[in-house]
């Protein structure tokens, strides 16, 4: 198990620890050297910095800098990639952490059930809704949440075969304020959609709040 910390990017926010399931790597997303020494480290733990592996090792880090300037753009706090799951089968999956700013929340404190009802409310009417499938409402550990799929295709690029991306976003309500925390989960694995579906539950169940700074 790793515990990790996920905070609003402002720090004048609430926060929140995650319980995450076996090994992971933190990259830093605000600090950008800091975000390059992450992906050359752990490019060099997965090839053990071995010259075989020299080509796999930039494959590797040009990846991942896609993936953490991706969050960056989006406005992620956190990224988390997972090294290990299950011993001995590596899977392939990253969390991103983000603190939206909706002004549909407005300022006037609700129950978490009517914050997530404004968000699914907001998100139903976007322009990009039709892209998003498996649609629910829960209550997960002391939050109310909202869930939405989609996959993703990817061509053939070169040596590499088509593929499709699973994406799971969980819009949590943070309890007694106006916020939400939206952890977009992503892995290669959706074939194995339902077992997927189970394992990010348990991760957004494992969310413990901190309120924000005086």
């Amino acid at each position: 198990m790793t515990a990790a910390n996920a905070s609003d990017v402002s720090n004048k926010g609430p926060s929140a620890q995650i319980v995450l399931p076996g090994s992971w790597w933190t990259i830093p997303i605000t600090d950008e050297d800091a975000s390059k020494r992450a992906i050359h480290a752990l490019a060099n733990k997965v090839t053990n910095k071995m010259d075989d592996f020299a080509r796999l090792r930039a494959d590797l880090r040009r990846q991942l800098t896609e993936l953490t300037d991706t969050a960056r753009e989006g406005g992620a706090g956190e990224l988390y990639l997972a090294l290990e799951i299950v011993p001995g089968m590596p899977i392939p999956m990253s969390i991103a952490v983000f603190w939206p700013d909706l002004n549909v929340l407005g300022s006037t404190p609700s129950d978490s059930s009517t914050v997530i009802e404004l968000v699914r409310i907001a998100l139903q009417s976007a322009s990009d809704a039709g892209e998003y499938t498996d649609e629910e409402v829960a209550t997960l550990g002391a939050s109310a949440t909202f869930r939405r799929c989609k996959t993703i295709t990817h061509e053939a690029d070169g040596d590499v075969p088509e593929y499709s991306t699973l994406v799971v976003d969980y819009w949590v309500a943070v309890p007694g304020t106006q916020h939400v925390a939206l952890l977009s989960f992503s892995t290669n694995f959706p074939h194995e959609r339902e077992l997927m579906i189970e394992l990010f539950k348990t991760i957004v169940e494992s969310l413990r709040w901190a309120p924000a700074p005086e």
